[in-house]
Formats: C-alpha cells, structure tokens, sequence
C-alpha cells in the first residue's frame, strides 16, 4: 500500500523520473503477487505520467506492464501499443511490445519473429521467458501442440534458472494446455506444483486461477461434485474480491449449473462473473469472450438460438 500511494504521490507531482522507476523496481515483485490486472494498473499509471524518466528503467516498466497485461487477459489497444517506447530489436522489452501487438493485431508471425532474434545465448531465465511468450503467440493462434512444446520447454529452463514464479506461470498454462487437449490427469499435478511455488514467498497468495483449474480438470476427470465443492469455497473465501479470476470461478460454477439443466442459477451466476469483470481495472476482452460463448451456450440450451448467435 505505502508503494503504491508513493506512486500516486509521483503521478500528482508530475514527476516520471521516480514513478518509473518505481515501477521498474517493484514491478516483478508485483508481478509474482500474482495479480496480474492490479500491477498492470499500476505499471501503467507509471508509464502515464508525463515527463522524462531513465530509458532503461521506462523499457523494463514497459516491459513488466506489458507481461503483465497479457497474463490478465487485458491487453491494451493497438494504438495504446505503438504509443509505448520504442526499443532496440535486440532489447528484452522489444521483444515483449513485439509479442503485445502480435496478440492485438493477431499477427503471430511477426511476434515469433521477434522472439526468434532473441533466442540463443544467454541464461535460462532469458530463455525461459521467451518461450513463455511464444508460448502465448502459439495460443492465440489456436496451435495447442507449439504451445505445449514451449511450455514444456519454458519449465525446463525456469527450474535450471531456479525462478519460481515463471515456473509457476509456466507450469499453470501447461496445465491448461493439457487439459485442452484431453490430458486432465496430467494437469493436475503442473496445477498443484505451481500454488505449492506461489505460495513460498506468499503464504496468503489465494492462487484462484490455478484452483479454478484443478476443480475444472478434476471435473473432467469423473469427480464433478468435488469441482463444485471447490468452486462455492473458493467463491465464498474471496466474497470481497472481484476480477478475472473470481469471474473465471464463477463462469465454471456456471457451467456446471448448466450441464444439470439449472438453466437459471447459470443465468445468475454468468451475471456475477460479469460485474467481477466490469470491476476489473481495465477491459479482460478474453475473459468476456469466454463469458459470452458460456451465454451462448446457455441460449442454445434454452432452445433461444437468435440470442445464441448475438452472444457468439
């Protein structure tokens, strides 16, 4: 709290210099907290305000925010993007605003290309951060097996470079990645070592999406009542808290309501998530895409398919 009213602090006076270097220097703590669309907010209200700070300082604030944006689901627009500093090809944060307009402008080539320069010599975090990344770029562009293969390898080196949150973030999207492609089983492990990884420097971490994950590929494992059983305890611990995560919780609690043929608990529970994600700092559009393709769902289970394709 005493950081972030130092960078208001910051921001009143105009002064960019110590508001970016602030969010330089706390940014991966921030980052490790693991709310990834809170230090976005922030690592932004930094790159804000006007004025001249230290190059390097404002590429890695620049960086981190970015990172962080993405892992939230809330990327800023293209114009936002080209905005930003521009960097030399062979800097990290280069690489990371390369990776950002790639996912905003669907241009997977271009961002791998990005990557690609990158790679080669240089340490493990190095590497395993950029595969982390192309790992995404694969996401976006619907190939689950590159994205699987750079996952694997993005956990290889974090464990070498011993950085338990990239560790962490890889090994949860590797989870999901698994699930996708019908290896529920696998997953949960991945999804249990990375809340065991993120809750060494943070005991009270809540970890929601991993644990959202688990329920999810326990249900798809047989043990459906077990996921519900989950999901309401996780929902009630974080009454108070809202955003991504806590929507993703409910949209999956929704799910469930659904396939039992609750057509309207899914119906309130679809609209919970939707304020959880109006709450949030700024726009989550994968989290909405994911909460409009459940209504849709929910419309066709409701033999109403004109509501169904407004949601699609």
């Amino acid at each position: 709290d005493n950081l972030v009213a130092v960078l208001h602090h910051a921001r009143a006076a105009e002064d960019a210099r110590n508001a970016v270097r602030l969010g330089a220097a706390v940014g991966l703590f921030w980052t490790i907290r693991g709310n990834h669309a809170e230090a976005a907010s922030w690592l932004r209200l930094a790159l804000d305000v006007p004025g001249e700070a230290p190059e390097e300082a404002r590429a890695v604030t620049t960086a981190i925010y970015l990172c962080n944006a993405v892992l939230s689901g809330g990327l800023p627009g293209v114009d936002d993007l080209l905005a930003l500093p521009r960097h030399p090809d062979g800097h990290p944060a280069a690489a990371v605003v390369a990776v950002a307009l790639a996912l905003a402008t669907d241009d997977i080539a271009e961002g791998a290309a990005a990557i690609d320069r990158l790679l080669g010599p240089g340490g493990p975090w190095k590497r395993g951060m950029l595969l982390l990344l192309r790992s995404l770029l694969h996401g976006n562009g619907g190939d689950m097996q590159a994205m699987a293969t750079d996952l694997t390898g993005a956990v290889t080196a974090f464990r070498e470079s011993g950085e338990r949150w990239g560790l962490a973030t890889s090994l949860t999207y590797l989870a999901s990645v698994r699930m996708i492609l019908g290896d529920a089983g696998a997953a949960i492990p991945d999804l249990e070592e990375a809340v065991g990884l993120l809750r060494e420097p943070d005991p009270d971490d809540d970890t929601v999406l991993q644990r959202v994950w688990i329920a999810d590929a326990r249900r798809l494992e047989g043990d459906v009542e077990g996921a519900r059983a989950e999901l309401v305890e996780l929902v009630a611990a974080d009454e108070a808290a809202s955003g991504p995560s806590i929507a993703l919780a409910r949209i999956t609690l929704g799910h469930l309501a659904r396939y039992d043929g609750e057509l309207a608990e899914a119906s309130r529970t679809y609209d919970a998530a939707e304020r959880d994600l109006l709450r949030a700092p700024f726009d989550t559009p994968l989290f909405r895409a994911l909460l409009e393709a459940a209504r849709s769902m929910l419309a066709v289970a409701a033999d109403d398919l004109p509501a169904a394709r407004r949601h699609v």
